[in-house]
């Protein structure tokens, strides 16, 4: 091997390394280019940090005085107006250290903190997420969508119509829907109009056939009224008990006690190897506290 393409081994024609954003629990991979020689540590585009925005809900602030940004080839770029707050990880940056006065100990694979910048601890665990591009829209699919969207429509307009009750009154000759019943039922004249007419001048067209069924569709439907009544009535002489029913005792369920104690990383590796049916899981100090409270 004569030389080395560092650009193939970072992934791209630009020095660019990947990174993760991080906030309210979720994270985005992405890349970033390093090693700019802009003036400062690190900056995000504004139309990406549009696409961020439904995930992380960043809060922007304005700066007092807009700063001038100087790129990687010198030109001067528009100015910065705006920014935000994300829990970012900086990697093998020697001028980021220095500005934060933040001592490295190889040694230990420690870092030493100023007293005065206390760390804080964090408990979550972040879910990645992956955003989705404009995507081209068929516009086949799009119209059988919005077909099957207006069947669907239909479908439940239909299903939302008020239905007709039956009531059942004292009077066992007087039906609330047999009225209803002749209103929607077909006309006398349709009923009587034969399915064939015969011509007096014409022997070659079949007979009349016999209209006997007009009365069929009356005689079901009446019969159907009879067995709603007879059901009504049997329903109505039915003893129903008046002792209402004794709600059942309740035990009360005392929690169990949860005992919570800190460990270090080497004593739970230990002990997940040693003991096979322990289970481990993540739980954030919110979610405890809640616990609690409930």
């Amino acid at each position: 091997m004569r030389y080395l393409d560092v650009t193939k081994l970072m992934g791209g024609e630009y020095m660019t390394t990947f990174c993760t954003l991080a906030k309210n629990g979720l994270s985005f991979p992405t890349k970033a280019l390093i090693d700019s020689r802009a003036n400062s540590f690190i900056f995000i585009d504004a139309t990406f940090l549009k696409h961020l925005s439904p995930f992380f809900k960043p809060i922007l602030c304005s700066l007092k005085t807009p700063i001038q940004v100087r790129g990687y080839n010198g030109n001067q770029g528009p100015r910065i107006t705006h920014y935000t707050l994300l829990n970012l990880t900086v990697d093998s940056r020697r001028h980021w250290l220095a500005e934060n006065r933040i001592l490295v100990d190889y040694a230990r694979k420690k870092l030493y903190w100023p007293k005065d910048i206390p760390q804080t601890m964090t408990y979550t665990h972040n879910i990645p997420v992956q955003l989705r591009g404009d995507q081209m829209v068929n516009r086949y699919h799009q119209a059988d969508a919005d077909c099957r969207d207006r069947q669907l429509d239909d479908y439940w307009r239909k299903r939302q119509q008020p239905v007709l009750s039956l009531l059942y009154s004292d009077d066992s000759n007087s039906l609330p829907m047999r009225s209803l019943y002749e209103a929607n039922s077909p006309s006398v004249d349709y009923l009587n109009s034969p399915l064939v007419t015969v011509l007096d001048n014409s022997n070659s067209l079949p007979v009349a056939l016999n209209t006997s069924y007009k009365s069929s569709w009356q005689r079901t439907q009446a019969k159907a009224v009879r067995t709603i009544e007879k059901e009504l009535k049997k329903s109505d002489s039915t003893n129903l008990s008046t002792n209402p029913r004794q709600p059942q005792s309740q035990v009360e369920c005392k929690p169990a006690a949860i005992e919570i104690h800190s460990i270090s990383g080497a004593a739970l590796n230990l002990i997940c190897k040693k003991h096979s049916d322990y289970e481990l899981f993540s739980v954030t100090l919110q979610e405890i506290n809640t616990l609690i409270d409930e």
